[in-house]
């Protein structure tokens, strides 16, 4: 009976630099998390027109189709809220809880250093001994080109050593247990400090004693960090 070869370890497609895109919040939504920040009852179609066009009412709306406006003196001065700041602001907060789980969540460990080190020391060193075996004739023709073959030559012996220290130290490290969820953690931190940057509703503080029941500020903001549910995955 012939041994299966073991599968070769998949490199991880995660990379410190990446593109997280924001999900559209559906109306539902958008509505509800202005309910949580204070803001009940705002027609957020008219907000965003008061803030890009002010001086301008909306007569009608319908959906797939653009919007009417005619022209409303009456709310140049009318108050305005800061939804049109935090709602965007949501939704880059999601987009990092969303795109970034690929990346921040399944960034190396120490075995995949090792692997990665491992496999690349032995490919350089390969080809560092095949250009140290080439004829003088290989030599002349690429020093010909303009190219130093002993640079390279002295450039993956250097490679080797890097590697070679490298694979040591993270075979020194342990790549046990769970995986954290890094990217949700961030968005969380990124959604509280973004509602109590904007909240208007209820200040209310926990009364000391034991086992107080969270103040409706305290419920808000558990709802309000939640808000990733919302959106598709």
């Amino acid at each position: 009976m012939t041994k299966k070869p073991k599968p070769r370890r998949q490199e991880t497609k995660a990379s410190p630099v990446f593109a997280a895109r924001p999900p559209t919040l559906s109306a539902a939504a958008q509505e509800r998390l202005s309910e949580l920040l204070g803001y009940e009852g705002v027609d957020l179609t008219q907000e965003a027109v008061d803030h890009q066009m002010p001086g301008h009412r909306v007569v009608r709306r319908a959906p797939g189709e653009p919007l009417v406006l005619a022209p409303d003196s009456s709310r140049l001065n009318v108050e305005r809220t800061n939804l049109g700041e935090a709602l965007p602001s949501i939704e880059a907060a999601l987009g990092l809880a969303i795109d970034g789980q690929q990346h921040l969540d399944r960034a190396p460990r120490p075995k995949d250093y090792v692997a990665a080190f491992e496999r690349a020391l032995r490919d350089a060193f390969r080809l560092c001994e095949r250009l140290a075996g080439w004829s003088g004739y290989f030599d002349d023709v690429v020093t010909a080109d303009g190219y130093d073959t002993d640079a390279l030559i002295e450039e993956l012996a250097r490679f080797v050593g890097v590697s070679t220290r490298l694979a040591k130290k993270y075979r020194a490290q342990s790549s046990q247990g769970a995986r954290k969820e890094v990217a949700l953690r961030a968005s969380v931190q990124i959604l509280r400090r973004i509602f109590r940057k904007h909240y208007r509703g209820p200040l209310q503080k926990r009364t000391r004693r034991p086992f107080a029941p969270r103040s409706e500020q305290e419920r808000r903001e558990l709802d309000f960090v939640f808000a990733y549910k919302a959106c598709p995955r």
